[in-house]
């Protein structure tokens, strides 16, 4: 657990040491007051594969320091590679390109944008992912079957409305 309500000289130097160190530990990072660095709690705990959160009065120190203890005891998959079909390699816009850190109950939300004609069939996607819960790493792969494919319009308030639906399923 990683608590400040300030800042580091030399954050590059920190964040260096916490992700060279992800393999053996998580960092949960907590940012305290109001005048704290924002980008080092996130940077910290996203190298660390673990989480970050702001706690900016007293009254949520307790609730929110109980919930990154919840967090800590989560199990988690990291360092997530996605392979897409072929008919999907040479777009230019995928998202996310790779996974650093899941947990086990999280939802991936994945997104490409494509020319053209509009895909109708299935697609399957490869996804591998380390899991990180054993002592020893173990390699997960998986084939993901999408069964079909909803093309939404570019900034379209209907598409927002469709993916937030899709992802309470």
């Amino acid at each position: 657990f990683l608590l400040t309500d300030g800042f580091v000289d030399d954050k590059a130097t920190c964040l260096d040491i916490i992700a060279k160190s992800s393999e053996t530990f998580r960092v949960q990072s907590l940012g305290v007051g109001q005048d704290f660095d924002r980008e080092l709690i996130e940077k910290c705990g996203y190298f660390g594969k673990g989480s970050f959160s702001y706690i900016e009065n007293v009254e949520q120190m307790k609730s929110i320091i109980i919930e990154s203890l919840n967090k800590s005891l989560r199990n988690y998959l990291g360092d997530g590679k996605i392979v897409l079909p072929e008919k999907l390699n040479n777009y230019k816009y995928t998202y996310p390109k790779e996974i650093k850190v899941i947990f086990e109950d999280d939802v991936i939300n994945y997104g490409f944008i494509c020319p053209g004609e509009p895909i109708t069939e299935s697609l399957e996607i490869g996804l591998t992912m380390t899991d990180f819960k054993e002592v020893k790493k173990k390699e997960i792969k998986e084939t993901i079957t999408i069964p079909s494919v909803e093309q939404l319009q570019e900034g379209d308030l209907l598409s927002r409305i469709i993916i937030g639906n899709i992802l309470r399923k």
